[in-house]
């Protein structure tokens, strides 16, 4: 009777932290934040985990798949982890573009301290892009451009690129 109490409480923490997981991960649902994806992983990440720990305490012939998983999980986590700080990356073509409309779009009222204001300011010259007419068409030829190089990486030389993205862009 013990044992089947045991698996009732391990099966309540792991539905538990599934729903805490999926209250967590609901937001993004309509309003994606790449530079948010901590906060769900960590909740997916503490489900997992007591998932995994009540599996391999109740069924040890689970073991192998248990520790498959994690090592999956891992793997595919920090793989996912690096492809998508290249977003953030100052020569990413998303960076830019948010860069774009913090200077000279809809959030041109937006606080930002001078000295920054200044160093995006000449970054985005640098590339062609400057306050009034459109300065997003600029962005997407460079978009473009990258696009038909094959730059989705950073380069060496210095050009913008596009990121590999989880979702359409542009």
């Amino acid at each position: 009777m013990e044992a089947g109490r045991h698996s009732g409480r391990s099966a309540h923490r792991i539905w538990s932290w599934a729903a805490a997981a999926l209250a967590a991960c609901t937001p993004g649902l309509l309003n994606q934040r790449d530079d948010l994806l901590f906060f769900p992983s960590l909740f997916v990440s503490l489900a997992l985990a007591t998932a995994g720990a009540g599996l391999w305490a109740l069924r040890p012939r689970l073991r192998p798949l248990v520790a498959g998983a994690l090592a999956w999980a891992v793997v595919g986590g920090a793989w996912t982890g690096a492809l998508l700080a290249e977003n953030f990356h100052p020569l990413s073509a998303r960076a830019v573009d948010w860069n774009t409309e913090f200077l000279y779009g809809r959030y041109a009222g937006a606080t930002i301290p001078p000295a920054r204001r200044e160093r995006l300011s000449a970054q985005l010259a640098g590339l062609g892009i400057a306050g009034g007419a459109q300065p997003r068409q600029r962005v997407r030829a460079l978009v473009e451009e990258a696009k038909a190089a094959g730059r989705s990486r950073p380069t060496s030389d210095g050009r913008v690129f596009f990121p590999v993205l989880p979702e359409r862009y542009f």
